[in-house]
């Protein structure tokens, strides 16, 4: 049992440490070329990268397997048991945090595209050209720079403005690919592509201001269920004593039917 629990502590060691290694030598690769984009485009939260997510998760479960062995070994199961489930489920819990801050970054997008369409809409309208149009309305916005800025980086490349902007379509939001085939027929010079872009930023604004009432709408009703919660609680314990002397009750029935 000892040499099997010093064989599994090694290579857990082993792995831990070459993911480690790995993980530096992709950070390192990733500095010393930052002229590349990200094909992602979408900014991992918290400055993490889907490779970072998946080492920290799995640091985390061969620490607690390796923690556990180690109490398996001095005070028994349970308390090996009980720290590698932790360490397991804070894993999972962590990658789950990380989707869940980037489902709100790309919502976040989403809300502030009619925005940055009005504005470049206004500029566009004015004369300035479509490149210097997209770059100027991205200062009233925070989170689509992160998606345009790699179009606009590609803009003079060799298939032309209407390549980079299908860089759009590789996101998988439907918002923006549907942004990319409008701004594609504005570099072309469509008829009406001007008033097509303007009916759909329309539409994004009242498709938001309906999200933002129906969000109102459902708020009451949460609220109604928190404040639920320590009243239930009060419930609970008033009738407590009661609840107890009704099973005791009871108690004396079933010996007297045995």
């Amino acid at each position: 049992m000892f040499y099997a629990a010093v064989i599994v502590i090694t290579c857990s060691i082993g792995y831990v440490t070459w993911q480690l290694l790995h993980m530096f030598t992709v950070n390192r690769t990733n500095q010393s070329n930052k002229h590349r984009q990200d094909n992602r485009l979408i900014p991992y939260p918290f400055d993490l990268t889907p490779e970072k997510v998946e080492v920290i998760q799995k640091v985390s479960f061969y620490l607690g397997l390796l923690i556990g062995i180690f109490l398996y070994l001095k005070k028994g199961l349970q308390p090996a048991f009980i720290v590698f489930a932790i360490s397991f489920l804070a894993g999972l819990a962590f990658k789950r945090i990380v989707e869940a801050q980037e489902q709100k970054i790309q919502k976040e997008m989403v809300r502030e595209l009619p925005v940055f369409l009005d504005t470049f809409l206004s500029l566009y309208q004015s004369g300035v050209k479509v490149e210097v149009a997209i770059n100027d309305a991205l200062v009233v916005t925070k989170q689509l720079p992160y998606v345009f800025r790699p179009v606009l980086h590609r803009w003079h490349d060799r298939g032309g403005p209407e390549e980079a902007l299908k860089i759009l379509r590789k996101l998988d939001i439907d918002e923006l690919k549907t942004c990319s085939t409008m701004l594609i027929q504005v570099v072309r010079g469509s008829e009406r592509s001007l008033d097509f872009l303007k009916e759909w930023k329309d539409q994004l604004s009242e498709m938001e201001h309906l999200n933002k009432e129906a969000g109102s709408a459902t708020k009451p009703i949460f609220y109604t269920f928190l404040l639920f919660l320590p009243f239930s609680s009060a419930i609970v314990t008033w009738f407590y004593p009661f609840f107890i002397r009704a099973m005791n009750m009871f108690k004396g029935f079933s010996g007297v039917l045995i």
